[in-house]
């Protein structure tokens, strides 16, 4: 039986932290999926579909 995968924790309360920016992006190479929990964060649902919307037509 495989064993279960870790999944790290990050902290992305503080939108300059470019720490938790590596962290993000390294647990998406590594895993191929991260899950965002925004509850603590003022960032809204509509903020991360956003962000992560792959059609290209970003607007900030």
């Amino acid at each position: 039986m495989a064993s279960p995968i870790e999944l790290p924790l990050v902290d992305i309360s503080n939108s300059h932290d470019v720490v938790a920016g590596k962290k993000l992006l390294d647990a998406a190479a590594k895993h191929g999926f991260l899950y965002i929990d925004s509850n603590s964060t003022l960032l809204t649902t509509s903020d991360v579909d956003r962000i992560f919307d792959l059609r290209g037509d970003f607007k900030e």
